[in-house]
């Protein structure tokens, strides 16, 4: 009895290192400021050859790694994303881009499609079929090069036979760079607001949506967004500023109307 507890102990001992040892390789390593390889070239949705800088024009972008298939956290990924996106006043294909990538060179097309058909519905918002991006491709290489450049790292474990991965998503500006990071499985609607008005530099959201981007600060270490006080004292300072010399105006202006001809 006492020799099959220690066999059991041990065995749980291995797999308890082996399980350390596989998630050395795991890591979400923010590169801010860094670009996206938009010469890579994925398999879309229906089958079709795409450069991803074809799904960059003149809109801030999503980018999520993962894939579909995965029995863990990317489903979870996928839901919360979705239900962030629902929850603010932007659409996408309008004011952004999703982008999906699979990092499972197994996926195909196929598996996308069912996918993007299940998020599109979800997602209910007439017009927004073409800003949701799932592609997969073959080449393990165009897959670790997208990877790498936004520090997402993974690893395949055999034994399994699933990928052990981060996270969170990307959002990038409309020419690729690397502009914000938000971790775990859900996200904070303002966050990802912020986000995308922060990578659109102010081109997407409304003045109010640019007065409240100055009222608060990107933690890189958290990828959240925290209200910064000594924002709000100088934006409410600014205001105060304007309203006074407004006020100067106009009564300079009243009694400039108001003064008798001599």
């Amino acid at each position: 009895m006492i020799g099959v507890l220690w066999t059991f102990a041990a065995m749980c001992a291995v797999g308890q290192n082996r399980q350390a040892n596989l998630l050395d390789g795991v890591d979400f390593e923010q590169r801010l400021n860094e670009k996206i390889p938009l010469d890579a070239t994925f398999f879309d949705e229906r089958g079709e050859r795409v450069a991803l800088k074809e799904l960059f024009d003149d809109k801030p972008v999503i980018l999520s790694l993962g894939y579909f298939e995965c029995p863990n956290i990317c489903q979870y990924t996928r839901q919360g994303l979705l239900e962030s996106v629902k929850g603010i006043d932007y659409t996408a294909g309008e004011d952004f881009d999703i982008v999906y990538v699979s990092i499972d060179p197994g996926e195909t097309p196929t598996t996308a499609k069912a996918y993007y058909d299940d998020i599109v519905r979800s997602y209910g918002r007439d017009g927004s079929e073409d800003g949701w991006h799932f592609l997969t491709t073959p080449n393990e290489e165009t897959i670790r090069r997208v990877a790498d450049s936004v520090g997402f790292q993974y690893v395949y474990d055999k034994l399994s036979a699933q990928y052990a991965h981060p996270s969170g998503i990307v959002v990038a500006t409309p020419d690729g760079k690397i502009s914000r990071y938000l971790f775990g499985i859900q996200y904070d609607a303002i966050d990802l607001r912020l986000s995308l008005v922060d990578a659109s530099n102010s081109k997407v959201g409304s003045l109010a949506d640019v007065i409240l981007l100055r009222c608060y600060h990107y933690d890189a270490v958290q990828g959240k967004y925290n209200l910064a006080i000594w924002k709000i004292i100088r934006v409410a300072g600014t205001i105060t500023v304007l309203a006074l010399g407004g006020m100067m105006w106009f009564w300079f202006r009243r009694e400039q109307t108001e003064r008798p001809i001599s």
